[in-house]
């Protein structure tokens, strides 16, 4: 081979041969030298105004070695350190070139005495003696600072695992409210279902008269409803059940001593017309005359028919709650009637709430004040657990606040005289559908007794 010969042969001996083969040189290593060869070559190329296809083995000068190295650094801008590299790959090609092509040897030799260049040494900080406390602060106080974000950590992941167990827990809370809303709604159906039969008891056996117009019977959900009008029962500005009232009352009395959960409310009505001169020293108004007649039906049920007096209310509400226009001989005598209420029993689901049947009960005083006339008052708080169908309040003496909030409430009792033990009236009362005409009020007893809340007997 002679120096006008193209330098690919003897470029790829440099790499197979004696790099890899040889010397032993790392991938890496190689890549190093392939990388300043193309370079090289590159410049060499552009200096000749030729393609590096086209370049000879005598176009590798000494010059543009020389050209090569200042290239790099003014205008590729590399440091001293990385020219230095890029030379000794030189070095070490154009000394190979030199063992193949001994014609080329003077070349060679003038390649491999350039030196290389001196780079100046890294410039050596010192600190002084207040720059190094001060840093040596920082430093405390960061590693102070790691250590408090590492207990913020350990803390997080506790509260974590706190809320976990938490949300583990409301879940399984949320799981047993759901089974006994399942299980309440199934009870509601089947009393509903129940008093269906209640009520397709009552009108198979008080079929005549319920043809007649004189009895009408009505169910609206768990709420049964047997109206009876005045002529069936009773004489005109009369009390005394008449005996075809009675023959009534036994078929119903009947049908209701197969009912063993539900409160009887009667209720005694009158129409708009006031007592005649000639009654009014017996029932000085309509209030007497319907609240008697209920009383009178509440006994012939105890009485005749033998059920239990503890399932009985009576209520007269006179002429306020008319089913029909007092205008007309039609509406007042539908108004003059007397009416028979099977309703839920308010007062023991009220008893099993007191004795925490799943639903825990507690009132306490909070506080004794006095209202702008003097008068004492005790405020209580509960958490009683309601339906959201009932209404509560509370009455005291003269006194009496309604609580709107139904889950959780507090209010202000004002009364007469305040005391630990006195007794207090719990009242509920559920609300229905909209559009009937339905006001069921059920009392018991409370008493306040050292912050606990009891049912007591009614005195």
């Amino acid at each position: 081979m002679t120096a006008s010969q193209p330098p690919g042969p003897i470029i790829q001996s440099f790499f197979l041969d004696h790099l890899v083969a040889v010397k032993g040189l790392r991938p890496a290593s190689v890549r190093s030298y392939r990388d300043t060869i193309r370079l090289f070559l590159c410049f060499v190329a552009r200096d000749k105004g030729t393609k590096i296809t086209k370049l000879k083995l005598e176009d590798l000068t000494f010059e543009r070695a020389l050209g090569f190295l200042r290239h790099l650094e003014e205008d590729r801008g590399n440091h001293v350190r990385t020219r230095n590299q890029r030379l000794a790959a030189l070095h070490t090609l154009f000394d190979y070139i030199a063992s193949r092509e001994p014609e080329m040897l003077g070349v060679c030799q003038q390649v491999a005495a350039i030196p290389m260049k001196r780079s100046a040494p890294a410039e050596t900080h010192f600190l002084e003696r207040d720059e190094v406390a001060r840093r040596e602060a920082q430093i405390a106080s960061l590693n102070q600072q790691i250590s408090s974000l590492n207990q913020q950590s350990t803390d997080l992941e506790a509260k974590k695992a706190g809320l976990e167990r938490d949300i583990a827990a409301l879940g399984d809370r949320l799981g047993d409210a759901e089974k006994r809303a399942a299980e309440a709604a199934a009870q509601k159906d089947a009393e509903i279902n129940r008093l269906k039969g209640t009520y397709d008891s009552l009108v198979k056996d008080l079929q005549s008269e319920i043809s007649k117009g004189e009895i009408k019977v009505t169910q609206i959900r768990d709420k049964l409803s047997v109206q009876m009008v005045e002529k069936i029962l009773f004489d005109s500005g009369k009390a005394e059940i008449k005996s075809q009232g009675k023959e009534v009352l036994s078929k119903v009395g009947q049908v209701l001593q197969g009912v063993r959960d539900k409160q009887i409310r009667i209720e005694g009505h009158t129409d708009a017309v006031p007592i005649s001169v000639a009654l009014r020293q017996q029932f000085p108004t309509n209030w007497e005359l319907s609240a008697v007649r209920a009383t009178t039906v509440l006994r012939e049920l105890i009485e005749g028919h033998g059920i239990s007096p503890a399932r009985l209310q009576a209520a007269g509400y006179a002429d306020e709650r008319p089913v029909a226009s007092n205008d007309t001989p039609e509406g007042r005598a539908a108004n003059r009637r007397v009416e028979l209420v099977v309703l839920a029993d308010v007062g023991a689901a009220l008893s099993d709430i007191a004795n925490g049947a799943g639903h825990p009960v507690t009132l306490t005083i909070v506080s004794f004040a006095s209202d702008t006339a003097s008068t004492p008052a005790i405020t209580m708080s509960n958490n009683v657990t309601l339906p959201d169908d009932m209404e509560v309040v509370y009455y005291a003496n003269h006194g009496s606040v309604k609580f709107s909030n139904l889950k959780h409430f507090t209010g202000t009792v004002y009364a007469s005289a305040i005391a630990l033990d006195q007794q207090f009236t719990l009242t509920f009362k559920p609300v229905v559908e909209p559009g009937f005409d339905f006001d069921l009020t059920s009392s018991t007893h409370f008493q306040i007794q050292a912050g606990a809340f009891k049912e007591v007997p009614f005195s």
